[in-house]
């Protein structure tokens, strides 16, 4: 090889430039490309995963490449695709994401499940989170009572972060909410009702009503005797209570209890 066209290949590798190579055979752990007339190696790790299935289907194809080791004195050229690729998929992400907006409403299909919510993906291209309080308008106690893997939900886009294209969405928003059908015959200030409690927190317990709307029970309005019981030993989930209605407001969600 000629001293120009190895002061080409440097002025590639220095400046990371896409390179075309044509595959030429398959060899233990890579394939053997044509890369400026001589022969490199390309590596079965800087492979994608749907080039490997391919396997010799993909011979005699051309191909980008990038440079990732070179050696002049032993002539080694050595290509990777992985990076090429991955940034392929950036790209095409980004561009369907454009077609993506805040209110929009999809069928995702859940990939995993996490302490903090879903991932679930739309279009079957693109991926968000339904944080944990977006999947119901309850507390969410066990995410798995709710959804499964490779279950398809209804969700609404709330907020897509331009800058690092995340999305969140929200299963809750597409689903009635409880506090729509509030009766006002039975729930009103200073009504006697059942609820049950649905977690304990530090300044006092949250409980539900039979429709799913939820309220707080406050500390200070547990015990006449006692201002700061010890709610861990005093309620359970689950727990069936009577409280008196203090305060509410259908507007802003919100129930206190005595």
């Amino acid at each position: 090889m000629s001293t120009i066209s190895w002061l080409e290949i440097f002025d590639k590798y220095n400046t990371q430039e896409i390179i075309m190579g044509k595959i030429l055979k398959k060899v233990p752990g890579g394939f053997i490309v044509n890369v400026f007339g001589t022969e490199g190696f390309l590596p079965g790790s800087q492979v994608p995963q749907s080039l490997k299935e391919k396997g010799e289907g993909i011979v005699n194809n051309d191909i980008n490449f990038k440079l990732i080791k070179i050696n002049a004195f032993a002539n080694n050229i050595v290509v990777s695709r992985t990076e090429i690729f991955e940034q392929e998929k950036k790209d095409a992400y980004i561009e369907a994401m454009k077609d993506i907006h805040v209110g929009d409403i999809y069928d995702a299909v859940v990939k995993n499940i996490v302490s903090y919510g879903v991932f679930a993906t739309i279009n079957n291209k693109i991926d968000g989170l339904i944080p944990s309080n977006e999947l119901s308008w309850q507390y969410v106690n066990d995410i798995s009572q709710i959804v499964s893997i490779n279950d398809t939900i209804k969700v609404k886009v709330i907020k897509i972060d331009e800058e690092s294209h995340k999305i969140s969405f929200s299963h809750k928003e597409c689903i009635p909410s409880p506090w729509t059908t509030i009766d006002s015959n039975v729930y009103y200030k200073n009504a006697i009702i059942g609820v049950t409690v649905s977690r304990v927190i530090e300044h006092g317990v949250i409980v539900s009503l039979e429709n799913g709307c939820q309220g707080m029970l406050p500390t200070r309005e547990i015990a006449w005797d006692d201002p700061e019981p010890d709610l861990t030993t005093k309620f359970g989930v689950g727990d069936k209570l009577k409280v008196k209605v203090l305060s509410l407001d259908t507007k802003k969600q919100k129930y206190y209890f005595h």
